[in-house]
């Protein structure tokens, strides 16, 4: 299983994706990592590809938000459970914030969107700034 966090800025919400094989065991890690959930997540099985699940945990006094999102490795390629969750956590995100989609006011979500898309694969597949590292022409085969 691999985690990790995705920036959503300029929201600065919490956003934590698992990459793994079985929803059960994603399900299993939050529930046992994040015990401040205020909500615990149900354990459908692993009959999904992906899911997407938002919490609250207390913070200073107040309710703080929580986002996870789980993709099934095998999906990471060769479907759109990616693009289908990011989808859903931009919603979520945007209307956790305030932010009103209309059709004549969704660029916070295209941005937001495109944003997050970026973030996933980059981490997921250890790019960084969308570049891929280069060998050096010294070391490169003639």
């Amino acid at each position: 299983m691999k985690t990790f966090q995705l920036d959503t800025s300029p929201y600065n919400q919490d956003v934590w994706v698992i990459l793994g094989d079985s929803a059960s065991n994603a399900v299993k890690f939050i529930n046992e990592k994040f015990k401040d959930n205020i909500d615990e997540l149900d354990d459908d099985g692993d009959r999904c590809r992906g899911f997407q699940w938002k919490t609250h945990y207390p913070s200073g006094g107040f309710e703080k938000a929580r986002f996870f999102i789980y993709i099934h490795i095998k999906d990471l390629k060769r479907s759109t459970t990616v693009e289908h969750e990011l989808l859903h956590l931009t919603w979520d995100i945007l209307h956790h914030v305030g932010v009103r989609l209309t059709p004549n006011n969704h660029e916070a979500q295209t941005y937001l969107f495109e944003h997050l898309i970026n973030d996933f694969k980059n981490k997921s597949h250890g790019r960084i700034n969308n570049r891929r590292t280069k060998k050096p022409k010294e070391n490169r085969k003639r």
